[in-house]
């Protein structure tokens, strides 16, 4: 029996038998004839909104999609076969992928003991997952005109912060492999790019009103559900589908706000729910305390922490900001 994706809501499980070639990775997951809604009140049921989620996600894939280098990249981490060698020669062919993999790979944000010279010795040192995601940060930062948007500037320090933390978590607590690690620190990087996307198409408009939060089972949420018909979280996923990123990011990315609704084994997405908490607090700091929601209990069990764990771990967020901040620098 296989679990489909879902926004949001309760699933029928379907045998893997009545899944068909291009079901999981075409479409969408409005329109996959594997995508089971259950409810008749559930309004992403609605053909008009599946619609529009829809438009404005083919919308944003023209005018944003990941140049071929990041989807090479990506898809050549996948195959067993490919080395280090492979990689580097296919980064090498654009300089400015190059110098930047170059600069990050020797930043303190990797903190490595000796001076990486060439792309192939970092993808040796750092590992072809990490490399992958340099890339996909440098993409996601274009994304984001910080220079001449506030909203878009702070959208892109929440997201790097918060993905340095997801990092820090899933290898701190050993929660994985290095490409459970990496998995995090990516899905933690794109987790709102459902609100940039909103942020770029409504303007002043974007959020609606009636928004006092934006983490947690909050007011932005409800208000995005009273206003477009569905949320940042379900705009999110259905682009990272279309991106053909792995189902655990697209399922982090689409539960960051609820991972006790996702299927029981992907503790992805309470690792970005976590990091997404964490940043939040970083971002905000005691001023925040009033109106940021407490983490979700499932993903504090599924990172096996209490609350004081939690809170202990926060002293580690001014060193972590600060590694974050040499990225952001990085990628100006």
């Amino acid at each position: 029996m296989s679990q489909v994706i879902h926004l949001g809501y309760p699933t029928a499980r379907i045998p893997n038998s009545t899944l068909r070639p291009g079901d999981v990775r075409g479409g969408s997951f409005g329109a996959a004839k594997w995508h089971i809604f259950c409810g008749r009140k559930n309004p992403v049921n609605n053909p008009e909104v599946q619609a529009r989620l829809r438009a404005i996600a083919e919308a944003t894939e023209e005018l944003e999609h990941p140049p071929e280098l990041v989807m090479r990249a990506i898809n050549m981490c996948k195959d067993p076969r490919a080395s280090a060698s492979d990689l580097a020669e296919l980064i090498l062919r654009d300089p400015a992928a190059t110098m930047k993999i170059l600069r990050l790979a020797n930043s303190a944000f990797y903190s490595l003991s000796r001076r990486v010279p060439t792309v192939t010795q970092a993808i040796v040192v750092l590992g072809l997952g990490a490399v992958r995601n340099l890339l996909m940060t440098s993409f996601y930062r274009n994304l984001h005109h910080a220079e001449t948007r506030e909203a878009d500037a702070s959208l892109w320090r929440h997201a790097v912060l918060t993905a340095v933390v997801a990092r820090e978590l899933a290898s701190s607590l050993k929660l994985g492999d290095a490409s459970f690690v990496e998995s995090a620190y990516v899905g933690a990087l794109i987790h709102d790019v459902g609100r940039l996307i909103l942020h770029h198409r409504e303007g002043s408009a974007y959020p609606p009103a009636g928004t006092t939060s934006t983490f947690g089972p909050n007011p932005l949420l409800a208000s995005e559900r009273a206003t477009y018909g569905f949320t940042h979280a379900e705009l999110g996923a259905e682009l990272a589908h279309r991106w053909y990123l792995p189902y655990d990011t697209c399922d982090a990315i689409l539960h960051h706000h609820s991972p006790g609704a996702t299927a029981a084994a992907n503790r992805l997405a309470s690792v970005v729910h976590i990091a997404d908490y964490l940043a939040e607090r970083a971002d905000h700091g005691p001023a925040h305390e009033g109106t940021a929601h407490a983490p979700d209990s499932y993903a504090l069990h599924a990172l096996g922490w209490t609350l004081d764990e939690l809170h202990r771990f926060e002293k580690r967020l001014v060193d972590l900001n600060e590694s974050a901040a040499e990225v952001t620098r990085i990628l100006r």
